[in-house]
């Protein structure tokens, strides 16, 4: 739950914490928006804080305040343009990031109950979620508070839960809980690889962690 940076040039480390001016202990997850320069971190009581290119923290309790019956986590998020969209266990909701306040949180089935958002990923204008059993696209242009204008990816091999999924150059990768890679292109599903652990990217890079913990790199 600790957060530490590595100089490349020097290999100087810094540590951040309450004392140097983050807002909370026990951070879930972080991630990294170039578009913003900001660095984005989870507590694993969904308090939020972002780290700016000039080290500036701005702190966004919203979330961890609010009283809710269910779980808050936060398992995700995704950048587009000034806004955040977070995948929690309730749903998604959106944090518009230039003015540091949650501007839409969407029901994603007419029941009004969401299943747990596990990744959140986009390509352009187009907002793809993750749960065990579904992979929903909605468009940012549409009205997404419209649980209508959320439509479901087909998903392959129904009878194993999703785990993870990450685009790449354009391509969407998702893996699932029987350790097999499927590759969604061309407007179908492809199995890509068995035995497989964890995905990643970066860079443009996919990094494919096999069940030994070998490494792998693919960049196309």
């Amino acid at each position: 739950g600790a957060l530490f940076s590595i100089h490349k040039e020097d290999n100087l480390i810094e540590t951040y914490s309450k004392i140097s001016g983050l807002n909370d202990n026990n951070i879930h997850f972080i991630k990294y928006s170039e578009q913003n320069n900001i660095l984005f971190i989870a507590y694993k009581n969904s308090n939020i804080d972002l780290l700016s290119e000039d080290e500036n923290i701005y702190n966004i309790s919203d979330l961890y305040r609010k009283n809710m019956s269910g779980s808050k986590k936060i398992n995700d998020v995704c950048f587009t343009k000034d806004f955040a969209f977070l995948a929690c266990d309730f749903g998604i909701t959106v944090l518009n990031i230039k003015k540091l306040e949650f501007a839409e949180t969407y029901i994603l089935n007419n029941s009004g109950n969401n299943d747990v958002i596990l990744n959140i990923v986009n390509i352009d204008d187009n907002i793809y979620a993750l749960s065990k059993d579904n992979i929903l696209i909605g468009n940012t242009k549409s009205n997404l508070l419209n649980y209508q204008n959320w439509q479901n990816l087909p998903n392959p091999d129904k009878t194993k839960q999703n785990l993870k999924m990450v685009i790449n150059n354009g391509i969407i990768y998702l893996l699932k809980e029987n350790n097999t890679l499927y590759q969604y292109k061309n407007q179908e599903w492809k199995q890509y690889k068995t035995n497989i652990k964890n995905i990643s990217v970066s860079n443009n890079i996919l990094f494919i962690t096999d069940i030994e913990n070998n490494l792998s790199m693919n960049n196309k």
